[in-house]
């Protein structure tokens, strides 16, 4: 009996540990009090105006939900991935018109994103701070389940970490962390976040996931088929005449990287022809 009690009490303290550590470890996916904390000490506070403040304030002071996403990896141009992460509307400009997502995203005067996803969600996010290393959005919206007899209201802050460097044989790659905070109706938040969180955290982690590896394919499509993604690009009428020259640029630098007598000739080709707009 009393080497089952010092086993049990042994495999309890292993498990305990094996669990700690499980938290500790930075690149797994967390909800401890600790990872919701240390995301928020990257907030800069100092650099936010006093309106994106109060927004900010609204959020992680009544935090309802909260995950640290697994961390990812991935090989991809650095300026690409920056570009496109700061400019949502035309990634899913593209995905449309590969018919992949239903989701629309347009960007009005004031730097709000307004979306829709179906008839099920609609809202409007912004980021209130932008750097090559820190990524600090708010957000809001609707989410119309057909379970559901009400939309669900809430807010969202995502903090987003990146790291760059190159790798030994010379391929640029990132590495992203996210923070996700949610503050749902006050009265139902606690209810509303258990009941949401085992179907939703598969679905944010597969989310981030697959709009990471999405970059990382953007840029190495633009370096077999040049041409082609020019055009692509060109035809994204949603989306503003800057952005759509800028993204152009980015994918020819990738091109001329690349493979600077192959595609890139193409792309100067095409850049050459394209009609001139007014």
């Amino acid at each position: 009996m009393r080497k089952f009690v010092l086993f049990s009490a042994i495999l309890t303290l292993f498990l305990s540990v094996q669990r700690v550590r499980a938290e500790d470890d930075p690149n797994l996916a967390s909800t401890s009090e600790i990872v919701q904390s240390e995301g928020l000490r990257y907030i800069p506070k100092d650099k936010l105006q006093d309106s994106d403040k109060k927004l900010l304030a609204s959020v992680v002071e009544n935090i309802d939900i909260f995950r640290r996403l697994p961390t990812k990896s991935v090989v991809s141009d650095h300026d690409l991935y920056r570009f496109s992460l700061e400019n949502p509307d035309l990634i899913v400009a593209i995905w449309q018109k590969m018919g992949i997502k239903k989701i629309t995203i347009t960007q009005d005067d004031e730097g709000w994103f307004n979306f829709t996803e179906g008839t099920a969600s609609k809202g409007r996010f912004k980021f209130l701070h932008q750097s090559a290393n820190l990524h600090v959005l708010y957000g809001e919206g609707k989410y119309s389940p057909k379970w559901m007899l009400t939309p669900i209201s809430g807010k969202f802050v995502v903090v987003l970490r990146s790291g760059y460097w190159i790798d030994d044989k010379k391929k640029k790659c990132i590495i992203s962390r996210l923070y996700a905070y949610g503050s749902l109706p006050l009265g139902g938040g606690n209810l509303l976040a258990t009941t949401l969180k085992p179907a939703y955290f598969p679905i944010m982690d597969e989310n981030f996931k697959q709009c990471v590896a999405f970059v990382a394919r953007l840029g190495d499509t633009a370096k077999r088929n040049a041409e082609g993604m020019a055009e692509l690009i060109e035809s994204l009428d949603e989306v503003s005449e800057v952005k759509r020259e800028k993204m152009t640029q980015i994918t020819s630098d990738l091109a001329k990287t690349a493979s600077p007598a192959g595609n890139y000739a193409k792309l100067a080709k095409y850049a050459k022809e394209k009609p001139q707009t007014k």
